[in-house]
């Protein structure tokens, strides 16, 4: 028998007008947000007229995101199938989790790449547009490619993918990071998690730790969500190996990883990460709530450059507390530093071609970024910057 649905597949259950209200009212009132506070932000050097670019490059980003293209679920489908065929003993459950921390870890490893500087002279708040909405788009892939692989792994077909993948995506937003607040709508909430998320990118002081753990959080919430509703529509159980809820110590346990990870630089790695509480609470959490933690620790730390000294005494730290192996951290940090070394790669690729144009490139470097938010990160080499 199939476990109750719990408040997040509920809140997904399919509803074609609500959930395209859901994402509209989301993606406007993520742009609103996002334009006060970019406003209210200490950028001098971005103008009126780069902010109001920005804020649009941002809003084409999030309005096209989740997008399911007609040809996208065979594809998918067919991807499944062969992952079947190498893993025909794994429960179901298990293999849609282990495609959740793969796809988390692939979104935080963007976050790893250095936030971009709005404020480099010339073409620079173009290029952070264009960090941003990469950034953006490429994460979104991710995600959208999760809810349907967990839906062909769990057996359930979708009817509508693309508002069925929104809707998900709403709900998830909304409690990733905490419960809403009373009176809150599931909308609002997810569009304040979306413009934190952007807004790490551009705005200096927030910084790359930030940007992988909430891409990391939110891709892993959208997953858990994802596999609640899609066996509870199966009639398959989950047995426990996807949480039905976030531990209540869960945020603040976060929160104290990725503190860590941002003051090990200033600190001698000596202060330890957690309380005596806090270490008596992460011996009775579930194993998906400790994976959770370490991949944070990890995602957070990891670096073009490698970690400091510091960085490893604190991500060490992290992985004895929850009682990982050293074989098992280093598999970890392995799997993030490949991830985030191809990402760093492409967007690269990206940047150079709007550099080498120089200053009087900006208006093509602006155009670039709209396409990105349209169409996603090219894969390969993209054109030259005279395009």
């Amino acid at each position: 028998m199939a476990e109750p649905p719990t408040d997040d597949a509920r809140a997904a259950t399919p509803d074609g007008g609500a959930e395209e209200r859901g994402w509209r009212e989301m993606v406007g009132g993520a742009a609103a947000q996002f334009r006060e506070r970019l406003n209210g932000a200490r950028l001098p050097r971005l103008g009126e007229r780069d902010r109001e670019r920005l804020a649009r490059r941002f809003q084409e980003a999030v309005d096209a995101a989740l997008e399911v293209t007609p040809e996208l679920p065979e594809r998918v489908a067919a991807e499944v199938a062969a992952l079947r065929e190498r893993h025909p003993d794994t429960d179901p459950v298990a293999l849609a989790w282990a495609r959740t921390r793969e796809r988390a870890r692939r979104s935080a490893a963007v976050g790893a790449v250095s936030a971009l500087p709005a404020m480099v002279p010339g073409i620079g708040p173009a290029l952070a547009a264009l960090g941003m909405v990469a950034d953006w788009r490429y994460v979104a892939e991710q995600q959208r490619d999760l809810v349907l692989e967990i839906a062909a792994i769990l057996g359930v077909p979708l009817a509508e993918p693309t508002q069925q993948v929104r809707s998900l995506f709403v709900a998830s937003m909304a409690t990733a990071f905490g419960a809403v607040r009373v009176g809150e709508a599931a909308a609002d909430a997810a569009a304040r998690q979306v413009v934190r998320r952007s807004l790490s990118r551009v705005v200096p002081g927030v910084g790359a730790v930030v940007a992988g753990a909430l891409n990391y959080v939110g891709t892993l919430a959208l997953g858990r969500a994802a596999i609640r509703r899609f066996a509870a529509e199966a009639g398959i159980p989950v047995r426990g190996i996807v949480p039905a809820a976030t531990h209540p110590a869960l945020p603040r346990l976060r929160q104290a990883v990725v503190a860590a990870v941002r003051t090990a630089a200033i600190g001698d790695g000596g202060t330890p990460v957690f309380t005596r509480e806090q270490r008596d609470i992460m011996a009775g959490l579930p194993p998906a709530a400790r994976e959770e933690l370490l991949d944070l620790a990890v995602v957070s730390a990891a670096a073009e450059e490698g970690m400091s000294d510091e960085e490893e005494k604190v991500v060490a730290e992290v992985a004895a507390c929850l009682g990982f192996a050293p074989r098992e951290l280093a598999a970890a940090r392995r799997e993030a530093e490949e991830e985030m070394s191809a990402y760093a790669s492409r967007l690269r690729r990206l940047l150079g071609a709007a550099r080498r144009g120089g200053s009087e490139a900006t208006g093509r470097v602006w155009r670039r970024a709209a396409a990105v938010a349209r169409r996603g990160l090219p894969a390969g080499e993209p054109p030259a910057s005279g395009e």
